[in-house]
């Protein structure tokens, strides 16, 4: 959702910062109220970096809204300051992105150990063959396409639709 693990360390602080139980009544919101100030030197960050994490909180990630006084101060009277009813509603759709990047991870995590078991196939295959048959001709297409399979750290980086279609081939040339 483009939030910066300094930026969630933020965020949760910010959150624990509220009454547990606003966060749980439907007829309370849960709302910072800690100055900037405390923030910035609980964090080790400038009231500068604060106010930037604030600022993309409530608007591009959309996960707060930021309620102030007129002189922007924030007071439990009125409940002003940092709410998180938006964080709340989004909820729900943060839940099931988490499920699909962990099922998307462990399928990543299939396909490297399947990839990795077609590689040692290949690999004692085609040694097998080249020692008993070494001028095999037929050979050199299937060893050549095989000394170009990309190593395990490239694979952790391919796109998944990147990586399946190399496991497909690699079940292939097995």
């Amino acid at each position: 959702i483009g939030l910066s693990g300094r930026r969630l360390q933020a965020l949760l602080l910010m959150m624990g910062q509220t009454r547990p139980s606003d966060w749980v009544r439907p007829d309370c919101e849960p709302v910072c109220y800690m100055a900037q100030t405390e923030v910035a030197r609980l964090l080790g960050k400038t009231e500068r970096a604060v106010r930037a994490d604030e600022a993309a909180l409530s608007g591009p990630l959309g996960l707060i809204d930021k309620r102030t006084a007129a002189n922007g101060g924030r007071s439990s009277h009125g409940r002003l300051g940092l709410v998180f009813t938006r964080l709340i509603l989004r909820l729900p759709t943060l839940l099931q992105l988490r499920d699909r990047l962990r099922q998307e991870r462990q399928r990543r995590k299939e396909l490297c150990h399947l990839r990795s078991a077609f590689y040692r196939s290949a690999k004692l295959a085609l040694m097998a063959r080249l020692s008993a048959v070494p001028n095999d001709l037929d050979l050199c297409p299937l060893r050549d396409a095989f000394l170009k399979w990309p190593g395990p750290d490239e694979l952790r980086d391919m796109a998944t639709a990147d990586l399946e279609a190399h496991v497909t081939k690699a079940r292939a040339l097995c």
